[in-house]
């Protein structure tokens, strides 16, 4: 076991002593033990991603007493899974079609089995930032000027964009793969695509294709501006199974140590619930299950006076609809407007030349990676290819898989595209045995490919009340007239690669359709409660009227009331940025913004509810 891993490899699938991992700084932990959570605080934060971050940071810059309630587990750098053995143990997986769950539930990958399609999420502190590409695009302006935004909002979105959207980019520090890095043969694959690309009409390649704006250091930096240690990338690949040589500006990177340095707390393995409002002391009433080894299963209890939900679109969808069968009205709109962000998972199968786009173990980087020692697979994503402009738009990046999930990914290309073929889906250790028989350079041509549309059919989530599980409803023949064109897209970028088409590779039986790893809605924004279950602000209807509750708010994925056409981890913490600021308005909290970073002055803040 790793020497700062807090957790057993055997129960929890921690990293291996087996693998050396190069690690420049020392990390400690941000969490705190449970026995320690008090019976009150004034603001209580239900999971810790994009949303749950920026809630628990402004909060306590704001002076409040802050606590956050994580499901997953704290990693360091260093923690994180890097073989197909360790991944596996890091992986729950709740099948809807079975009826059953695998795994434990604190697990780092959360994968939700529906019957048509299967959604991922990350669990852990930092939430799906742990395994997130770390792509910072913004949307296109006429996706916020669709009538399904609240009016108030519309009206405020140049105080969105010139403030919420800076202090974002202040915590995140997003920026392209830097020149001073070695040369790329992707990212000249992507423009070669660009080029060639005859399904849209690209006109000006200048203009459509550029290097991907990430949330990721290339700079070694001691103490980053929030003080935390973070090493430059070493381009080792691995940025979707969590990176373990702290580069990668994760939520757990900025805003979440800035929150504990300003007084909040973070607890982890915290299952939560239901929320209940208790009218004798007029505070709300977080229930939650402890879900450490050997625990008590009975169900306890925490106070706040305002409680925010952010546990991405299943978690905050599911503790609301829990918490309306314990009592709690909502609006009937909850669950509705599920969508998968319009987003379509191609291969390019063992192509023409190398594309270096598989992790390696990242004890071969030290620092930053050089020319002279070989190719390194570089970030997740490097190049972008937006056409968002044509009606059928889309865009369309790159993506290097990590090592952890190679052997499956590769094999399951090579399934997928036709190359091979199999009587039984392999398990286990059989993944590597086939990876072992297959061409030599099948897994550095192969190159994985993202895209996303501009529209799609939304699904919805449904609440099983004898599991008390999230399920999907979703009608995947209906969705394909949507993904018509970017199918076609991925298939002539493959041609152009030579390489072999592979739509949605699949690499379990037990997942069902593609999987789809950026989920939002399911607690859309509306104007009322007939039409959304929170307001602009993030604030919770009461049932289908305009009245909301006092204290109680879900700011995450959750709330985006369509699809926003790029990776939306950018837009979700834009958006709690400018729910804290609105709510920090509405307490008459200060909320200090001041960094390294100058920031602009901030905004008169007028009360855009008239």
């Amino acid at each position: 076991m790793h020497s700062r891993c807090r957790y057993p490899l055997a129960n929890m699938g921690c990293c291996s002593s087996k693998e050396q991992r190069y690690i420049k700084y020392k990390y400690s932990p941000i969490t705190k033990p449970q026995k320690a959570i008090k019976p009150h605080y004034k603001v209580l934060v239900i999971g810790s991603g994009y949303g749950g971050g920026v809630a628990a940071c402004r909060s306590a810059r704001g002076g409040q007493s802050v606590c956050v309630l994580e499901k997953g587990l704290e990693y360091l750098p260093g923690d994180f899974p890097e073989t197909m053995e360790e991944s596996f143990r890091s992986i729950f997986v709740n099948d809807e079609r079975a009826n059953k769950a695998f795994g434990h539930p604190s697990s780092l990958f959360q994968f939700h089995a529906g019957k048509e399609i299967t959604i991922l999420s990350g669990c852990g502190v930092g939430g799906s930032s742990l395994i997130d590409e770390g792509v910072a695009l913004d949307c296109r302006a006429s996706v916020f000027y669709d009538p399904v935004w609240p009016d108030n909002f519309r009206e405020d979105l140049d105080n969105f964009k010139k403030y919420d959207r800076a202090y974002a980019e202040q915590m995140l520090r997003p920026r392209p793969y830097p020149d001073d890095y070695p040369v790329m043969k992707r990212i000249n694959q992507m423009r070669e695509i660009g080029s060639n690309l005859k399904v849209v009409d690209i006109e000006d390649l200048n203009e459509s294709f550029f290097r991907t704006p990430l949330m990721i250091n290339f700079e070694d930096a001691p103490g980053n501006h929030v003080g935390t240690p973070q090493s430059a990338c070493n381009g080792c690949g691995n940025c979707m199974s969590g990176c373990n040589t702290g580069a990668k500006n994760t939520v757990a990177m900025n805003y979440l140590p800035d929150a504990v340095q300003h007084g909040a707390e973070v607890f982890t393995q915290i299952e939560v619930t239901a929320v209940l409002k208790d009218y004798e002391s007029y505070q709300w009433q977080v229930f939650y299950r402890s879900l450490e080894e050997n625990a008590p299963k009975e169900e306890k209890s925490v106070r706040a006076n305002i409680v925010i939900m952010s546990a991405g679109s299943t978690g905050s969808t599911k503790i609301l609809m829990e918490s309306a069968e314990r009592g709690l009205e909502v609006s009937s709109e909850v669950g509705k407007n599920f969508f998968t962000n319009g987003g379509v998972f191609g291969v390019s199968y063992n192509g023409k030349e190398a594309s270096h786009a598989v992790g390696l173990r990242t004890g071969m980087f030290h620092g930053k990676p050089k020319a002279k020692d070989g190719p390194a697979p570089g970030p997740c994503a490097t190049a972008f290819l937006d056409v968002r402009k044509r009606r059928d738009g889309f865009v369309m990046h790159d993506v290097a898989i990590p090592r952890a999930f190679a052997a499956p990914y590769i094999v399951g290309s090579a399934i997928a595209s036709g190359k091979i073929t199999v009587d039984n889906f392999p398990t286990g250790s059989q993944w590597n045995s086939m990876l072992q028989r297959l061409p030599s350079e099948a897994v550095t041509n192969t190159l994985g490919l993202y895209c996303m549309t501009n529209t799609d059919s939304p699904g919805e989530l449904v609440f099983d009340s004898n599991r008390k599980q999230i399920s999907v409803e979703w009608n995947q023949d209906k969705h394909k007239k949507y993904y018509f064109t970017v199918e076609k897209a991925l298939k002539e970028a493959t041609g152009i690669l030579r390489g072999h088409n592979a739509i949605n590779p699949k690499w379990s039986n037990q997942f069902s359709g593609g999987v789809f790893r950026q989920p939002i809605g399911g607690c859309c924004m509306g104007n009322t409660g007939l039409n959304g279950v929170v307001n602009d602000r993030g604030q919770v209807f009461i049932g289908d009227s305009d009245d909301t509750y006092d204290g109680l708010y879900v700011i995450d994925g959750s709330i985006m009331p369509c699809i926003l056409g790029v990776n939306p981890a950018f837009t979700i913490a834009c958006i709690a940025e400018r729910c804290m600021r609105l709510l920090a308005q509405d307490e008459r909290w200060t909320v200090d913004y001041n960094l390294q970073t100058q920031m602009p002055q901030r905004p008169d803040h007028k009360d855009t509810s008239m």
